[in-house]
C-alpha cells in the first residue's frame, strides 16, 4: 500500500496517494506516514501534517524533519531551526539551504555561508546563488560570478537573470537575451519582463507584448506597466487601464502616475486626484506637480457646474480645466469658462464698459503687445495667432439673480475668414463666468454689408451712406440667415441670455460691485 500510495504521490495524484498513503501508514509505515505528511501539508491539513510528519522525523527521517520544520516555522521558530539542523546535519539539501536562510535573516552570516556552501557543493542551484550574492555583497565580482555561473548551469532561474542584467549593464546585449531567454524558459518571471524589455528595445513588440503578459500574470508590477504602456500605443485604452489599475495596485509608482493621467483625461476626477495622493507619497515629482492643477480643476468643474444654459443641442467636445465647449455640425462654437479671481470690469455703464473693451482691444492690437503682460490665468486663453481688424458690436448689460452679467459682440478677421464672437461675462465678487459663441461667416462674404447698402441707396439716402452701420440690430434678417452669421449669433445669444440659470451654491457669493457703484 505505501509503494502504490508513494507512486500515485509521485505522479500528483493527490487524492487517490492520500487514501492508500492513510491506509499504510495508519499499518504502521513511516515511509508512507512522511508521504502522506507532505500530502496534508500541500491541502492545507497543517494539523494532520504535523502529526504524521513527527513519528517518522522522530525516527531520524531527513525528509520528515525538513517539512516538519517547514510547517513549524511561523509557529514554532527555535522548534523548526531545530529540526532544520537536525535535517541539515544527516544531509538534507532544502534543510541545508533553509537553516542557512535562517541564519542569515537573524545576521549569523558566517554559518549561514556555511551551510550554503556545503549545500553548493552538493548541487543545490539555490544554494549556490546565495553563496554568489554573499560573495557579491562582500565586493568580490570574480568569486560572485563564478557561482552565479555554477548556479545557472545547474539551473537556478535567479542567477540566469541576475548574470543577464550584469551582461545589459556592460552592453553585452546578445549575452544578455541569451541569459534572459534561459531565465524566462525556466519559469523566472523577472528574466520573463527583463526579456520582454530586450525585445522592446530591439522593435519587436508583438515579441515583448507575449513576453511581459506572462510577467505580468506572474505578478511583476514593471512589466504590468510596461505592458499597459504598449496597449495604450497601439489604441486599446481599455486594456491599458486594466493593467495601469494592476500596476498602481501593486505599488508601482509610475503606473499610479499613468493611471492618474488616464482617469484625469476620462474626467475622473476625484480617482485620478487619489492616485496622484498615492504616487507623490511614493516619491512621483509627475505627481506632486499634478495636483495642484487637478485640484484647481477639481474645484472648477464643480463651479462650472453652478450655472446651466441652453447648448442648442451640440455636440460636446473639449472638456479641460476650466473650460467647456460645444460644437455645432457647421463648425460654430460654444465655450464656457470659470475664473477663480475677481472680475476687473471698473464700471457698471454700457458706454464706459465699451470704452474700457476697446482699449483692451487697441492694446492687444497694437504692435508692442506682449502676452507676457496680461494675467497669468488670462494668457492660456489668448490665441496664437491674434484676431484681425477687430471691432466691438454691441455690449449690453443685465442680471441673472444676484449676478451682474455684460454681453459684449465683436467682429474680426483671421486667416479663415471673417467672425462674430458673442460673450456674456457673469460676474460675483470673487469670481466669474464668460460665455462665449463663435460663428463664421460662409464662402460668400458681405451678404449682410451689401444688402444694407442696396437699401440705404434705394430710399435715397446717398448723403448718409458713409455713415451707416451694417451690423446695427435694425438691419438683422435682411438676407437669409445661414448668410448672416450675426443675425443667428444674435438669435442664439437671446435663446443663451434667456437660459441662464444659477445653482444654488451660488446664493451665498458675493454680488459683484464696481467700484463706481
Amino acid at each position: 500500500m505505501d509503494k502504490i500510495g508513494v507512486s500515485l504521490f509521485n505522479q500528483g495524484l493527490t487524492d487517490e496517494a492520500e487514501r492508500w498513503l492513510t491506509k499504510a501508514a495508519e499499518l504502521g509505515s513511516e515511509m508512507a506516514m512522511s508521504h502522506l505528511g507532505i500530502v496534508l501539508m500541500r491541502t492545507g491539513d497543517i494539523e494532520g501534517a504535523e502529526h504524521w510528519l513527527g513519528i517518522p522525523a522522530a525516527s531520524g527521517d531527513a525528509n520528515a524533519m525538513y517539512y516538519l520544520a517547514y510547517i513549524l516555522r511561523d509557529s514554532d521558530a527555535a522548534t523548526a531551526e531545530a529540526w532544520s539542523r537536525r535535517a541539515a546535519e544527516a544531509g538534507q539539501l532544502d534543510a541545508m539551504h533553509a537553516l542557512g536562510s535562517l541564519l542569515l535573516e537573524r545576521g549569523d552570516t558566517t554559518e549561514a555561508e556555511r551551510w550554503f556552501r556545503q549545500a553548493a557543493e552538493a548541487g543545490s542551484g539555490k544554494s549556490m546563488q546565495r553563496v554568489a550574492s554573499l560573495l557579491e555583497s562582500r565586493d568580490d565580482p570574480g568569486g560572485a560570478e563564478l557561482w552565479f555561473r555554477r548556479a545557472a548551469d545547474a539551473g537556478d532561474p535567479y542567477s540566469m537573470n541576475h548574470l543577464g542584467t550584469q551582461a545589459n549593464t556592460a552592453g553585452r546585449l546578445n549575452e544578455a537575451k541569451q541569459w534572459f531567454t534561459r531565465s524566462s524558459d525556466a519559469g523566472d518571471q523577472y528574466g520573463m519582463y527583463n526579456l520582454g524589455t530586450v525585445l522592446d528595445a530591439e522593435g519587436d513588440l508583438p515579441g515583448a507584448e507575449g513576453t511581459y503578459l506572462s510577467a505580468a500574470e506572474a505578478g511583476v508590477s514593471e512589466a504590468m506597466d510596461r505592458l499597459a504602456d504598449l496597449l495604450a500605443q497601439k489604441g486599446d485604452a481599455a486594456g491599458a487601464m486594466g493593467w495601469y489599475q494592476r500596476a498602481a495596485e501593486a505599488g508601482n509608482t509610475h503606473a499610479m502616475d499613468s493611471l492618474g493621467h488616464q482617469l484625469q483625461q476620462r474626467g475622473v476626477l476625484d480617482e485620478a486626484l487619489d492616485w496622484y495622493l498615492r504616487a507623490a507619497d511614493a516619491g512621483s515629482s509627475f505627481a506632486t506637480d499634478a495636483i495642484p492643477p487637478l485640484r484647481g480643476r477639481i474645484k472648477a468643474d464643480g463651479m462650472l457646474d453652478s450655472i446651466t444654459f441652453d447648448t442648442f443641442g451640440w455636440e460636446r467636445s473639449a472638456d479641460v480645466s476650466d473650460t467647456r465647449q460645444w460644437r455645432s455640425p457647421d463648425g460654430g462654437q460654444l465655450v464656457e469658462r470659470y475664473f477663480d479671481f475677481p472680475p476687473d470690469h471698473d464700471f457698471w455703464d454700457a458706454e464706459d464698459i465699451r470704452c474700457q473693451a476697446l482699449e483692451m482691444l487697441g492694446f492687444v492690437a497694437s504692435p508692442t503687445f506682449r502676452r507676457e503682460d496680461l494675467p497669468d490665468a488670462v494668457q492660456k486663453y489668448v490665441p496664437t495667432e491674434l484676431p484681425e481688424q477687430i471691432s466691438l458690436v454691441d455690449v449690453d448689460l443685465f442680471k441673472v439673480g444676484p449676478a451682474k452679467c455684460v454681453q459684449m459682440t465683436s467682429r474680426h478677421r483671421g486667416r479663415s475668414g471673417v467672425h462674430y464672437a458673442m460673450s456674456i461675462t457673469v460676474m460675483f465678487a470673487e469670481c466669474f463666468w464668460v460665455l462665449g459663441i463663435e460663428l463664421s461667416e460662409g464662402p460668400v462674404v458681405g451678404d449682410r454689408e451689401g444688402a444694407v447698402a442696396r437699401s440705404v441707396l434705394q430710399a435715397g439716402s446717398t448723403s448718409a451712406l458713409p455713415e451707416f452701420d451694417p451690423y446695427e440690430r435694425r438691419w438683422d434678417g435682411m438676407v437669409p440667415i445661414e448668410d448672416d452669421p450675426l443675425t443667428r449669433l444674435r438669435m442664439l445669444a437671446l435663446q443663451l441670455r434667456e437660459s441662464i440659470t444659477l445653482g444654488g451654491n451660488l446664493i451665498d457669493l458675493d454680488p459683484f460691485l464696481p467700484p463706481d457703484e
